[in-house]
């Protein structure tokens, strides 16, 4: 089995289960958004890998390329995330014994901006109704 199959399965996996997140996952894994376009990234780079042959080297050297091309430490890690994902699901479904180690690069992705209780009170004012109930009014104590 090949990690392009495994990829696709575990495409077909998260629409069975009707994952919010399948738009983003096929773009981290690099499936082409439109017939005739290029596969990229974990795709492109390990599709055609026979799955029992992919090693930790391999996606080591792989993470450093993505590196070297500007790729952010999120971006690199949810794209090998959803590699293992989807080799854990063929060791799940008896295709694959056993899986490499995946390395996990250090995010530093703290959020920035937050909003002052007065700028806060004017966009609940302005949202719809419907939103007004979802978002938190909490105080500040």
């Amino acid at each position: 089995m090949t990690v392009g199959e495994l990829l696709q399965a575990l495409v077909g996996d998260l629409e069975l289960r009707g994952a919010r997140s399948l738009p983003q996952a096929r773009a981290h894994l690099g499936f082409p958004a439109k017939v005739g376009d290029a596969p990229r990234s974990v795709l492109a780079a390990f599709g055609a890998w026979k799955a029992s042959e992919l090693t930790a080297d391999a996606i080591d050297a792989y993470v450093e390329r993505r590196l070297a091309d500007g790729a952010r430490h999120a971006t690199v890690n949810r794209g090998t995330q959803l590699l293992g994902q989807a080799l854990r699901l063929g060791v799940r479904r008896g295709k694959l014994v056993s899986i490499p180690e995946i390395r996990r690069l250090r995010e530093d992705n703290a959020r920035q901006g937050f909003f002052e209780v007065g700028e806060y009170e004017i966009i609940m004012a302005n949202l719809p109704v419907y939103l007004q109930d979802r978002t938190w009014r909490g105080s500040r104590s």
